[in-house]
């Protein structure tokens, strides 16, 4: 029996054992009347009532040198946290491992890339427009930033365009070379825009996982590891 429908029957039993006018056997031996509110209502109410409101406020206790350099990075124009437009929130409520990556992979980026901050203005919107169209998987392995078979790495390159484009809107050399011909300010830029994405997009992580595992499986039914041999018939 519920709680509500043995009430109602309390109720009912009382006043029928009470009487009526002055004869009001139970209120005069002072026996009070059963409770009109259900004394379940309230319990009932507090334990249906979210609990995620406790656990959504807590955030993950970060060092307080790793929140400084965070901050430090906001606010720098030219750090990849901040062409990229990441928010503090975001970046706040990730577990304290992943923040420590974003942080430090950037902290990388800002102090070797300050030479490549040198691209006259004047070819500033032109190399941005070639970058909007060619930052793609192929630069990526050119950069030697990852393998063609890495999809995960690769993904996280490739999401870094939009701040790859602003960052040579800001003057980023992006295609600048050193003395051996390497894409050096290109290869920083892709190392800090995988490590951050990767750090900061898990989903986008398990999602290049699975392309991964989808090209490594397909390769090995090739003699030749390159995915080009017949399937084979059961």
């Amino acid at each position: 029996m519920s709680d509500g429908h043995r009430l109602d029957l309390l109720k009912e039993g009382y006043g029928a054992l009470n009487g009526s006018g002055r004869t009001r056997h139970l209120e005069n031996a002072r026996i009070p009347a059963p409770s009109l509110a259900r004394p379940t209502d309230a319990a009932q109410a507090s334990s249906s009532a979210p609990v995620a409101s406790s656990s959504a406020a807590a955030q993950p206790e970060h060092a307080p040198k790793t929140v400084e350099a965070l901050d430090t990075l906001l606010g720098n124009p030219r750090s990849y946290v901040s062409l990229s437009g990441q928010r503090r929130e975001h970046l706040m409520a990730l577990p304290t491992s992943r923040l420590a990556e974003v942080v430090n992979a950037d902290l990388e980026f800002v102090a070797a890339s300050g030479p490549y901050w040198n691209l006259d203005a004047s070819i500033r919107q032109a190399t941005a427009n070639h970058v909007a169209t060619n930052f793609n998987a192929e630069l990526c392995q050119k950069a030697g930033v990852a393998f063609a078979t890495n999809a995960v790495p690769t993904a996280a390159f490739v999401a870094g365009k939009d701040a790859a484009v602003n960052a040579v809107q800001l003057g980023y050399n992006i295609y600048a070379q050193d003395v051996s011909d390497a894409p050096m300010a290109l290869r920083l830029f892709g190392q800090a825009a995988v490590a951050v994405n990767l750090a900061t997009n898990p989903q986008t992580t398990l999602a290049g996982r699975g392309v991964d595992s989808i090209q490594e499986l397909s390769m090995g039914f090739s003699p030749d590891g390159h995915g080009n041999a017949p399937m084979r018939r059961h």
